[in-house]
């Protein structure tokens, strides 16, 4: 589902910045793109720090790679100039996740 709300947010915020031209809708619009990278730091650090001491059994973990997606969105989505954005975000994952079942 964080995959998914991600999908969700981003049509609607880039339509936003579409409409409203502003500099702070173009920021949001672009913070989507960061999540990626801080995906990738979090399974490097995860990775390392892990549940097991082999590093490559913690970065081929489905754990440490769905906690580096959500932290990753997480952090990305936190940089928005709305600080509604979160729980936003949180809500549609847990709409997704009802839905899905």
């Amino acid at each position: 589902p964080a995959y998914q709300a991600d999908s969700v947010m981003r049509p609607i915020q880039i339509l936003r910045t579409y409409y409203t031209q502003t500099p702070t809708a173009y920021h949001n619009a672009i913070m989507p793109v960061h999540a990626f990278l801080y995906t990738r730091v979090l399974i490097f650090l995860i990775g390392t720090m892990g549940p097991t001491i082999s590093f490559l059994k913690n970065v081929n973990s489905r754990f440490v790679y769905s906690e580096s997606i959500l932290g990753g969105a997480l952090i990305a989505v936190s940089h928005y100039s709305k600080p509604e954005a979160v729980a936003t975000y949180l809500l549609i994952i847990h709409v997704l996740g009802k839905v899905s079942l």
